[in-house]
């Protein structure tokens, strides 16, 4: 509640600008209290990603297809 949050991301937004990127993804927990936050500082959740994750068993199954 001190801004430190909203410092924060925009000397990331200033630092992504300066080097000519043209956007930030993040990731975020759906149960994140953060998320209000992130939409009233114009951070909005992209409705048409899904997040997909590989680990464990699948992930070196997964490598296992590059060495065939």
């Amino acid at each position: 509640r001190r801004g430190v949050g909203r410092r924060l991301l925009a000397d990331l937004a200033a630092l992504a600008l300066a080097r000519d990127y043209r956007r930030l993804d993040l990731s975020v927990l759906d149960w994140n209290p953060a998320r209000g936050f992130y939409e009233r500082i114009g951070i909005r959740h992209n409705a048409g990603w899904l997040p997909y994750r590989v680990r464990g068993d699948a992930l070196a199954a997964l490598a296992a297809l590059g060495e065939a």
